[in-house]
C-alpha cells in the first residue's frame, strides 16, 4: 500500500498487527508498530498497543509487554494486562500474573472477574491453593483459623446474631447444629484471608455454587 502510495488507515494497522500476533511473527509486529509510532501517532490507538503486548506475549517476552503497557500514549484498559495476566500460565510467571492482577483490581477495573479468574486458574495450575470442608482439621493453620472464627461468633452475638439451625442439613443435635453453622465451609476461607492477611486488605470471596432456602 505504501509503495502504491496508498495511506492505511488505521484499521489495515490493527489488521497487520493482529496476523503478527496470530502468526507468531514478532519481528515484523514489532516493525509495523514501530512504523505506526513514528510516522502515524495520530492513528495510533489502543487496539495497535493491545496487538503488541499480546505479540510479545505470544513471544514470551512478557516484561517488555508490561513496560509497553506502563508507557501507553492512550488511555489504558483492563485489555492489556488481562492479555498478559493469560500468557503467564503458559509461560510460568507467577510474580507478574501477581502484578498485572494487582493493577487492574486497583487501578483500572476493581471488580474485573476475568482477572480472578485467570489468576486462580493460574494459581490452581501452579499446585498452590487451599481447600476448607467443614468439619476437616487438616489445615496446617486450622488452629489458627478456628481462633479467629471464635472471636468473630463472639462479636456476633454481642450484636444479637443467632445461628439460623434451618441451615444445617446434619440430623444432629441442636448444640451440635450451631457448632456445624458456626465452622462451615464457606467461613473458614474468610477466616483464614481474616488471619493471613494485613489489617485493612481487601478480601474477595467467589464461588460458583449458590444455595437457596426455599419458604
Amino acid at each position: 500500500m505504501i509503495r502504491a502510495k496508498v495511506d492505511p488507515d488505521e484499521v489495515t494497522f490493527t489488521g497487520l498487527l493482529s496476523a503478527c500476533s496470530h502468526s507468531g511473527i514478532w519481528q515484523k509486529g514489532s516493525c509495523c508498530f514501530e512504523y505506526i509510532s513514528q510516522y502515524k501517532s495520530s492513528s495510533m490507538k489502543l487496539q495497535h498497543y493491545i496487538c503488541m503486548v499480546d505479540i510479545l506475549d505470544r513471544c514470551g517476552k512478557l516484561e517488555e509487554a508490561e513496560e509497553l503497557i506502563k508507557n501507553m500514549q492512550v488511555k489504558a484498559n483492563s485489555t492489556g494486562l488481562l492479555a498478559s495476566l493469560s500468557a503467564c500460565r503458559m509461560h510460568s510467571n507467577l510474580e507478574l500474573a501477581e502484578r498485572a492482577t494487582k493493577s487492574i483490581l486497583d487501578h483500572l477495573e476493581p471488580h474485573c472477574n476475568a482477572a480472578y479468574v485467570l489468576l486462580s486458574k493460574y494459581i490452581c495450575f501452579c499446585g498452590v491453593r487451599h481447600e476448607f470442608v467443614s468439619g476437616d482439621r487438616s489445615h496446617p493453620l486450622i488452629e489458627k483459623i478456628n481462633q479467629k472464627l471464635d472471636g468473630l461468633g463472639g462479636k456476633l452475638k454481642v450484636f444479637g446474631y443467632v445461628p439460623d439451625e434451618r441451615f444445617a442439613l446434619h440430623d444432629v443435635e441442636d448444640e451440635q447444629k450451631q457448632e456445624v453453622l458456626s465452622y462451615h465451609n464457606e467461613r473458614l476461607p474468610i477466616a483464614f484471608a481474616l488471619a493471613t492477611t494485613a489489617k485493612g486488605s481487601t478480601i474477595t470471596v467467589m464461588k460458583n455454587l449458590c444455595m437457596w432456602r426455599l419458604p
